[in-house]
């Protein structure tokens, strides 16, 4: 397996996590809250002012952010399959473990995007076949039947059949990773063993899952320095 293949399902497993979690008041509040303090002899005390430098600044947060996230992912997974190795003391190499393994990792990416994604494409459904009847905004009705909005979904499903996906990604990433173990060491006892940290590692991304699908979104209130 070629390492890019190892770097994108990675990415696309961080990218959607850093995705949930970057509109939301914990990562807003880091740079509006918590830096802005004690940054601030770079930018002064008038924060009005100040304010382009600090739009700047909050423009590489993020990105920087994005950037990160999916190099922690990979260290993360290295470190747990070194981990592997290290407990069954197998002689099979870390980036060989690293292309096996990282299938297990494409039903969790499938249900954090599920989790993520398809919530908003139920907010914007109702103006899909609008647009497809007018594509062209010319007054056009091209489709034979009027369109009303369906009544939107309580909140209470939504929750429930997000957490309902989420865990059925890694109960599926859980079985693949166990086969692959099955597979890659010579003996089912190394095989077992090597699952110890693996199964810690998906735990880990379930709770890290759930607990960023229950963040609340919004903006933070700056906190006035020196108060």
């Amino acid at each position: 397996m070629h390492p890019s293949l190892v770097v994108f399902i990675l990415f696309m497993l961080s990218s959607t996590t850093y995705d949930a979690i970057h509109e939301t008041y914990l990562w807003i509040g880091v740079y509006w809250q918590r830096l802005l303090p004690v940054l601030q002899p770079l930018w002064g005390t008038d924060v009005i002012s100040a304010q382009a430098t600090l739009t700047t600044g909050y423009w590489w947060y993020q990105w920087l952010g994005l950037v990160a996230s999916p190099a922690f992912y990979l260290a993360l997974y290295l470190a747990v399959l070194w981990t592997a190795v290290v407990l069954t003391r197998s002689r099979v190499p870390l980036r060989v473990l690293a292309g096996r393994f990282v299938f297990s990792l494409v039903p969790i990416a499938v249900a954090y995007h599920a989790t993520h994604y398809v919530p908003s494409m139920l907010q914007q459904l109702p103006a899909l076949l609008p647009q497809m009847a007018d594509p062209f905004g010319r007054g056009w009705q091209l489709l034979p039947f009027l369109l009303t909005p369906p009544a939107p979904l309580p909140m209470a499903i939504v929750w429930h059949t997000q957490v309902a996906v989420l865990l059925t990604g890694h109960v599926a990433g859980v079985y693949l990773a166990h086969f692959a173990a099955l597979q890659v060491f010579p003996t089912r006892r190394q095989g077992i063993a090597s699952q110890l940290p693996m199964l810690a590692l998906m735990v880990g991304y379930t709770c890290l899952g759930l607990w960023v699908l229950s963040l609340p979104l919004g903006l933070p209130q700056i906190v006035p320095v020196g108060g």
